[in-house]
């Protein structure tokens, strides 16, 4: 599991990140649209070091042979789903409901993925790649998510029709020599 130093640090790759009505992001670790989210995750690694955080985020000693962080655990019996729905819930309360899709949340999107595929009687094949994604994610701690470009809901509140857009085109001008 690595630290929020380490997951901010991750951020400073180059990304192309762009705000609605802001243009691009430069960092989005110091970015005024981003930078409490990415502190919100930075201490969502965090409390998987902090004692007191240890008995909600980490397995129980001896379930998984050492303690490791619950929310990239396959959870075997219901004792384990409710560990992970306390965790979740605890999580939850700590961002005030802010932060509801961080690492852990990818990995049980990742489970579902293994679980339905599986039900679908899908190809070996599908069904090894999607365990290899939700293992990659419990061995990293990173996690994919998406974007979809759209509209907040104050865009989509607005009075006039073709300003409830997420992103908008503007043509520019060239002038010829």
């Amino acid at each position: 599991m690595r630290t929020g130093a380490e997951y901010r640090e991750s951020l400073r790759d180059r990304r192309n990140v762009w705000v609605t009505g802001e243009g691009p992001v430069a960092d989005v670790t110091t970015h005024p649209a981003t930078s409490a989210m990415v502190d919100e995750y930075a201490r969502w690694y965090d409390r998987h070091f902090d004692p007191d955080w240890h008995d909600i985020l980490l397995t129980e000693p001896g379930t998984f042979g050492e303690l490791r962080p619950l929310a990239f655990e396959v959870p075997k019996i219901s004792a384990h789903l409710q560990h992970l729905g306390k965790a979740i819930k605890a999580m939850f309360f700590s961002s005030g409901g802010n932060m509801t899709h961080n690492p852990g949340y990818g990995a049980l999107i990742a489970l579902g993925l293994v679980n339905h595929l599986t039900a679908l009687n899908n190809s070996p094949e599908d069904i090894e790649a999607a365990e290899k994604y939700r293992e990659s994610i419990a061995r990293s701690g990173r996690f994919l998510t998406f974007a979809g470009g759209g509209a907040l809901i104050g865009s989509r509140l607005r009075k006039a029709p073709s300003e409830r857009v997420a992103l908008r085109l503007k043509a520019r001008q060239i002038r010829a020599l």
